[in-house]
């Protein structure tokens, strides 16, 4: 079905929309023209043994699925709510890499026999020993590329740790 299609279809008609990647858009376009949006959950939708998968037939078997009330359904969450989100998810996936840069630099440390003198390697004392190890030039250069990825100057990020600007 083309997009045409579905807007001939009259208001308050029923859409499908799989949750993948970029559903986002497409939900908010279709419930502010009216249109009663259904999010099918990606994992709680049987298939079948299809041998053939494409997204003709997925359309087709979603919208069976509707039709017959057995559709599994994935919560269509307010923009504002997703936004919030977002925000947590990159928040964690910045720790994340923070975390593993940080492993990087313990790991050249190890390599040239370097252990650290302060439980945080990253604080004001072990900023002092990063800057003062004696290492071989291709291990320094690492280190101080580790350093500016990571942020482990005294500099922070601090995405989504203050409260949203209208929130009171």
């Amino acid at each position: 079905m083309t997009l045409l299609e579905v807007v001939g279809a009259g208001p308050d008609a029923e859409v499908v929309i799989e949750a993948t990647y970029g559903w986002y858009w497409a939900v908010d376009l279709l419930q502010n023209a009216g249109f009663r949006v259904h999010l099918a959950h990606p994992s709680g939708n049987d298939w079948g043994n299809r041998r053939v998968k494409n997204d003709e037939r997925d359309a087709r078997d979603l919208a069976d699925l509707l039709r017959l009330g057995r559709l599994a359904e994935a919560w269509i969450a307010p923009p504002e709510v997703r936004e919030a989100r977002e925000l947590v998810r990159y928040r964690a996936k910045l720790v994340q890499l923070r975390s593993g840069l940080k492993a990087q630099v313990h790991a050249v440390m190890g390599k040239e026999g370097v252990l650290p003198r302060r439980d945080d390697m990253f604080g004001p004392g072990g900023q002092r020993q990063l800057d003062e190890m004696q290492l071989g030039d291709v291990y320094i250069a690492r280190i101080e590329s580790l350093r500016d990825l990571r942020g482990l100057r005294p500099r922070s990020c601090n995405v989504g740790t203050q409260d949203p600007p209208d929130a009171a």
